[in-house]
């Protein structure tokens, strides 16, 4: 069975300091290619993704409706949606593996996501973890959500680790298969965020989504870094 070609994307915003152990661990999964939409960066962060071998930068972000300011969810709405166009029509990947520029995989996740042959699954990750707290605290604020009948989305505050769970809506890193992009599901601005407005489409297309609760390292702030890290900005 010939291995399906993988493509990791993600919208680049500056963050330097994530941008380091990003790059570096991504490198080491098994993707076919790197493509990074490179949105209003900084020189120092287009520095480092140009010392990254196989990177294709797509700097072309102009207007202000499309940037990091204002209406956040829809510009990022915007963006990941060239990122589907790139990865499956100019690459013709099999999967996309969205991976958001602060999140720290490690080498075997494609594979391990792979083996579920779902055609929309992610890892976990928290947003309230640091260097000195490694467990989540109980605001359970992640990346995966239950939906109810009207559309409305809340976290999931409980679930077991290192198992396959079907969820309602989950994000910053997860595989997407072609089969999606091709039933026509897009971001949407949506209140609780463009990844809501994905899952909703991709629930109206019959597409379910699900989460491998691996645990992943979220840098949502320099204390997110170790100390060797953190000497290394």
């Amino acid at each position: 069975m010939k291995h399906p070609r993988v493509i990791a994307a993600a919208p680049i915003h500056n963050r330097e300091y994530a941008l380091k152990p990003y790059l570096k661990a991504l490198m080491k999964t098994s993707a076919d290619s790197r493509v990074f939409l490179a949105n209003n960066c900084n020189e120092n962060t287009l520095d480092m993704l140009d010392l990254v071998g196989n990177v294709h930068i797509f700097n072309d972000v102009k207007s202000a409706e499309e940037r990091h300011v204002g209406n956040r969810i829809k510009s990022l709405a915007i963006l990941r949606n060239r990122l589907l166009e790139i990865v499956f029509d100019h690459y013709n990947a099999d999967y996309m593996f969205s991976v958001d520029s602060d999140i720290v995989v490690y080498p075997e996740i494609i594979e391990d996501l792979l083996k579920y042959e779902k055609d929309i699954v992610s890892c976990l990750v928290y947003n309230d973890l640091t260097s000195h707290r490694t467990t989540p605290n109980h605001a359970h604020i992640g990346n995966i959500m239950s939906v109810n009948a009207k559309g409305v989305f809340a976290h999931m505050k409980s679930v077991p680790s290192n198992t396959l769970v079907k969820v309602g809506m989950t994000g910053a890193v997860y595989l997407i298969s072609k089969k999606v992009y091709e039933a026509g599901v897009r971001y949407t601005p949506n209140r609780q965020g463009e990844d809501c407005g994905f899952a909703l489409q991709s629930i109206e297309k019959g597409f379910k989504q699900y989460c491998y609760t691996k645990l992943l390292r979220h840098i949502m702030t320099r204390a997110c870094l170790t100390e060797e890290e953190k000497k290394e900005c």
